[in-house]
């Protein structure tokens, strides 16, 4: 949600194209009196709005497929298994995460996780700045009209400070927090010891998190890239546990 609102198809299923008939839904926000965004502007349409710096988040859980350049900018698919669902995002001018495909980085994301920052489709002229977003039902061949689907989901707001400026790299996790502010990594200990006080603090807060592990050469590599509403303490435990189990020797921060 944007300032209260939701977002909203601003143009669906079938709607003609250049290469044949949309198969997914562009998200927007509907245009209200006083947005500051003119007609035929990156961030505006007659009709609809798209602000700077708005994250695109996970339909629902799943394991990242695929995320990395694409003509129309980047984009993410997520795999919903074991069911045979896929949702795919793009014209994003980031990723949030490691680049992957075919689901090698194992990286997994939860319902409302942020995966992005919408962006525009870089083959549009008016370079209007919307979320192309696609459930497919097995392949890129098998998408259907979402307008049905999406009546029923929940909406949530942005996860990230209302400050946050727009990251500019696929993992870098400086711009994830607040205009000024900086990312003070922190280890979390070796395998098998109790998580540090500060860890334990973070019992019922929310917020945005990075984790990163560093390798035997001392290089601190970004691993994972993420939220939580009001589970910060159970999420990032969760993930610590799946790092540490996979990194074993490797400490983390």
């Amino acid at each position: 949600m944007w300032n209260g609102r939701k977002p909203v198809i601003s143009s669906g299923w079938g709607s003609p194209r250049k290469h044949g008939p949309h198969r997914g839904a562009d998200i927007m926000f509907k245009r209200e009196k006083g947005d500051p965004f003119p007609d035929r502007t990156p961030n505006g349409s007659k009709w609809h709005v798209m602000p700077d710096d708005v994250v695109a988040v996970a339909a629902s859980d799943g394991i990242v497929w695929s995320a990395g350049w694409t003509s129309g900018g980047f984009a993410v698919v997520i795999d919903h298994g074991p069911q045979k669902v896929a949702t795919f995002y793009t014209h994003m001018s980031t990723v949030l995460g490691a680049p992957t495909d075919r689901a090698k980085s194992g990286q997994r994301v939860y319902a409302g996780q942020p995966i992005g920052i919408i962006d525009f489709d870089p083959r549009d002229g008016q370079r209007l700045k919307h979320l192309h977003f696609e459930l497919w039902l097995g392949g890129p061949k098998d998408a259907v009209d979402v307008a049905p689907i999406i009546k029923s989901w929940e909406y949530i707001k942005d996860p990230r400070p209302t400050s946050s400026p727009p990251p500019k790299t696929m993992t870098a996790p400086g711009p994830m927090v607040a205009r000024n502010a900086s990312l003070q990594y922190r280890s979390i200990g070796e395998r098998g010891e109790n998580y540090p006080d500060w860890v334990r603090a973070l019992d019922g807060k929310s917020g945005v998190y990075v984790i990163r592990e560093i390798d035997a050469n001392g290089t601190p590599e970004v691993v994972y890239v993420g939220s939580s509403q009001g589970r910060l303490y159970d999420t990032l435990t969760r993930h610590f546990q799946i790092v540490r189990h996979e990194a074993q020797e490797a400490p983390m921060t």
